[in-house]
């Protein structure tokens, strides 16, 4: 019973990511999870393990081989779907989520589509998102509101706008 709940689990936490991977922009690429793989021996490893398939190749490639814009995407799009499950899962639903610098490595559309998300997020759950960042958000005009920090020789002080 307890490998059928674990398979059910990592399957809908796959669906939940292959979703969010849609949403941030990286379409026809796809995610599978598994926690046995067979070796090219033929052997089984046992383990959490994370294949990606993209458009430019037909076989599935290990997830650390992504690195930059696409490896964050794929990071985000991960959270998200274990967000989701849990979400899904328990019967307390959270009204703040947190995100702590989840730009970095994105490209300008990378960051487009993030901050849709989760504004889309936001008003489909009720619920606030706050990102903490280090860059200038104030012309996304994604935001209902922007607290800036900014550090001088005077030292720190809280702009709101």
């Amino acid at each position: 019973i307890r490998l059928m709940v674990v398979e059910e689990v990592l399957k809908e936490f796959e669906i939940q990511t292959n979703n969010n991977l849609q949403r941030l922009g990286l379409m026809d690429w796809k995610v599978e999870y598994s926690v046995d793989q067979e070796t090219k021996a033929g052997t089984v490893r046992k383990g959490f393990t994370v294949m990606i398939q993209s458009p430019v190749n037909n076989e599935l490639v290990p997830f650390e081989c992504w690195s930059g814009g696409e490896g964050q995407r794929l990071r985000l799009a991960g959270t998200l779907g274990l967000m989701d499950l849990i979400a899904n899962r328990t019967p307390n639903k959270w009204t703040i989520e947190m995100w702590d610098e989840p730009t970095q490595h994105l490209s300008p559309d990378g960051i487009d589509d993030l901050v849709q998300v989760l504004r889309e997020r936001a008003y489909r759950e009720n619920k606030q998102v706050l990102l903490a960042d280090h860059r200038d958000f104030i012309t996304r005009g994604e935001f209902t509101g922007v607290i800036n920090v900014v550090k001088d020789e005077k030292g720190s002080k809280i702009c709101i706008g």
